[in-house]
């Protein structure tokens, strides 16, 4: 069997590696999912045309947000996706397995999402 591996994309956030993100709201402007989600798989794969699905949503609860905080208040609601063929990315990262993403990023506020989808057998 083999192992399952994901990407981290590199960030210059204080929080050190997150997960490649597109932000589809800035006032006064909405981008629409189909939309951001188009263009995050262009910026990261270089292509859109890539067949995808949603392994879940993180829900963030910020009742008092800070001017820094980028995401709807009081909730947010941040659908996770998965790329179901496997491409090379063409953005800097890193591929971690389960064991050493979950030594690096078990604090991150997704990482229970993208845990459960890669220690499910497919």
């Amino acid at each position: 069997m083999v192992e399952k591996e994901y990407l981290i994309a590199t960030t210059p956030a204080a929080k050190g590696l997150d997960l490649p993100t597109r932000f589809l709201w800035t006032e006064p402007i909405f981008t629409p999912l189909s939309v951001g989600l188009s263009d995050l798989k262009q910026e990261v794969f270089g292509q859109q045309q890539i067949p995808h699905r949603c392994v879940g949503f993180v829900r963030n609860v910020v009742p008092q947000a800070d001017a820094s905080y980028r995401y709807p208040t009081p909730w947010a609601h941040v659908p996770v996706y998965l790329m179901t063929e496997p491409l090379e990315p063409i953005v800097a990262g890193h591929w971690l397995s389960v064991e050493k993403a979950r030594e690096e990023l078990s604090e991150r506020h997704w990482w229970r999402i993208v845990e459960h989808h890669l220690s499910t057998p497919s």
